[in-house]
């Protein structure tokens, strides 16, 4: 009897020990498993629209800036119900296209067909490195598409 007590007991530790690892969200590479049709080396980032709608063109000092955030950009899928307040960012070229939406609190999402995953950026720097970025180019007027 107590032996089966005692497996019983270690079936259940186990089975919620799987269960605890098979729910964690897995870090992945944004440029390797989630742009995996992407060649980011043959696109560019175009243009940013902001969360007042306004349109700015990216220079190209900044579109490198861009991609090199994204090309190092680990990242893991997150939970969370409608963001809003997104900073919008496309890229394009012979390398394929993508839009890329920055939202508050480390998070992004790349819509496909498929999916509308939200993602956390796990390395909280390169989070505030891509708002950095973001900003500067949504403070210099010059970009300015849009009024």
């Amino acid at each position: 009897m107590k032996k089966i007590f005692f497996i019983l007991i270690l079936l259940c530790v186990s089975l919620t020990a799987y269960v605890v690892v098979a729910k964690t969200p897995k870090e992945q590479s944004l440029q390797h498993d989630v742009l995996t049709k992407i060649q980011l080396s043959k696109v560019k980032a175009n243009t940013l629209i902001s969360p007042e709608d306004q349109i700015y063109q990216i220079t190209s000092n900044d579109s490198s800036a861009l991609l090199s955030l994204v090309e190092s950009m680990s990242v893991k899928k997150a939970k969370i119900k409608d963001p809003k307040n997104y900073t919008s960012i496309s890229f394009s070229g012979a390398g394929g296209s993508f839009q890329l939406f920055i939202y508050e609190n480390n998070y992004i999402t790349i819509p496909t067909q498929d999916t509308d995953t939200v993602y956390e950026i796990i390395e909280p720097k390169l989070a505030k490195r891509l708002l950095d970025v973001t900003n500067k180019i949504q403070e210099n007027k010059q970009n300015r598409i849009s009024k």
